[in-house]
């Protein structure tokens, strides 16, 4: 790694939890390959999409409806293909999920995770199925579903950084 991650983070500190904890998964998934390739593994797998094997990560991407996800994961193409939302207890934003869902369904092949503490797993995914009922989700698992052809599915910081 360049730098100390505290180092990374001083100018960042002002903000919340979730802006802490975002800001420190992508510089230390940007820092190393591995950490990078084994992140990018464990939420392909998570979202059950297939040949996600090389992302690059940044944060606070705003998007053309000024949409702004924690993290957004692009390929070597510059596609936009994973989407990932950081939540400890805030509320859902407007976008959450359904402007992320819609940013990405163009994107063949993409994904929108949300990583949360894992007191929150059941619930934020019950909110989050709820909001997105409308579009008729088919089911692929008990935390991952496909809505018109964007997969979203939820992991909890425990299940993250037993991995990483």
């Amino acid at each position: 790694m360049s730098g100390s991650l505290l180092a990374y983070l001083y100018p960042h500190i002002k903000g919340s939890q979730e802006d802490v904890a975002t800001l420190s998964l992508c510089y230390i998934i940007s820092q190393s390959d591995i950490l990078r390739s084994q992140f990018t593994k464990l939420v392909g797998e998570k979202l059950q999409l297939t040949d996600v094997t090389s992302l690059h990560y940044s944060t606070q991407v705003v998007g053309e409806n000024k949409e702004r996800p924690d993290i957004v994961g692009v390929d070597d193409t510059g596609a936009e293909r994973l989407i990932c939302e950081v939540k400890f207890f805030a509320a859902l934003t407007d976008n959450q999920p359904n402007g992320y869902l819609e940013r990405l369904k163009n994107s063949n092949n993409s994904g929108l995770i949300f990583i949360c503490p894992e007191s929150r797993n059941i619930g934020l995914w019950n909110q989050l199925l709820t909001l997105v009922n409308q579009q008729n989700p088919k089911v692929l698992s008990s935390d991952c579903v496909d809505i018109n052809g964007v997969h979203m599915s939820i992991i909890s910081w425990n299940e993250l950084l037993d991995t990483l």
